[in-house]
Order: C-alpha cells, then sequence, then structure tokens
C-alpha cells in the first residue's frame, strides 16, 4: 500500500512539473527563445523584378533601422536569398559590426530560420529580414498572424515568462 500511495505521489509531482515545460512548448517553437525577435520587411524595392535591388526611399528607410535599433543588443541578423532583404540589414549590421546569417525564403528556410533563432542567447536581440510570404509563417510558429503588410512597421516578438507579446515598434 505505501508503495502505491508514493507512487501515486510522485506521478503526480512529476506531472505537475512536466506540464508547464509542455504548455511552453506549445507557445514557442523552442523551449529558451530569445530575448526578442525583431521582424520586419524589405525596404522598398527598385522594381518588380524577382530580386529588385532597394529603391532610393528603401535605401532611406533601410538607414533609419540603425537610430531605431542600434542600441539593442543584437546576437544576430537574419536575411533571405533576395537582395532587398541584404541591403536593408546592411546599414544595421555595418553599424552593430555584424555579418547577416542568410537563410533560403522557403519553407526549409523558414525552420533553419526558427532552429537558429531558438539556438540564441536568452538575453540576445534576433533580426530577421523577410518578406510577406516567410513572415507570416515566423509570426504564425508564435502564435501570431502577421499584423501588417507592406513593410513599414517593425514589429518586435517579446519573450517572458506569460508567453510571447507582439509590440510594434515603428
Amino acid at each position: 500500500m505505501l508503495f502505491s500511495t508514493r507512487w501515486i505521489f510522485c506521478s503526480a509531482l512529476a506531472a505537475l512539473l512536466v506540464l508547464p515545460a509542455a504548455a511552453v512548448a506549445e507557445l514557442y517553437p523552442c523551449a529558451q527563445p530569445p530575448h526578442k525577435l525583431i521582424l520586419l520587411r524589405h525596404a522598398p524595392k527598385a522594381n518588380d523584378s524577382d530580386d529588385s535591388p532597394l529603391s532610393m526611399k528603401g535605401w532611406e528607410e533601410a538607414g533609419k533601422l540603425v537610430p531605431l535599433l542600434g542600441e539593442e543588443p543584437i546576437g544576430a541578423i537574419y536575411v533571405s536569398t533576395k537582395r532587398r532583404t541584404q541591403q536593408t540589414a546592411m546599414p544595421l549590421a555595418a553599424y552593430l559590426e555584424l555579418q547577416p546569417i542568410v537563410v533560403p525564403d522557403t519553407e526549409q528556410g523558414t525552420a533553419t530560420l526558427l532552429a537558429r533563432v531558438c539556438q540564441s542567447s536568452r538575453t540576445a536581440t534576433v533580426v530577421y529580414v523577410g518578406h510577406s510570404y516567410t513572415l507570416d509563417k515566423v509570426f504564425a510558429a508564435f502564435g501570431f498572424e502577421e499584423p501588417a503588410k507592406g513593410g513599414e512597421p517593425v514589429h518586435e516578438i517579446a519573450f517572458g515568462p506569460r508567453g510571447p507579446k507582439l509590440n510594434q515598434i515603428r
């Protein structure tokens, strides 16, 4: 009888300790997300070609990221294979002396991005410059719909003990 009472108590205690971890795993695609994940669509492009560079307005918008995000403890900047995302990140990356990390703008690339975000330091901020079709998957992975199409606003997902919180920072 004593054995079965201990077994029930230990099983109940183990369930209480494991359930919060399982709930967190459902909220995030990783157990230890970074401090913040900043998500933005590339700045305006020059033309409608598949790999268009930034327009003059796009370069101006990219330059505004330095005063907006330059003081963040950014540990990594991720971009897609398209020139416009790389150029959008260029001024911020140069200011922070970081080399942007290229991930494909595909389902596999999004999975790679999420895996790398999960491996980031818990105290770091991670930046991803993507496209509407990649950002919607990243927002969805953390339980959000992409809040704005068109690339003007910059959003952050802040991770805390009560779960992820979406904020617009521009």
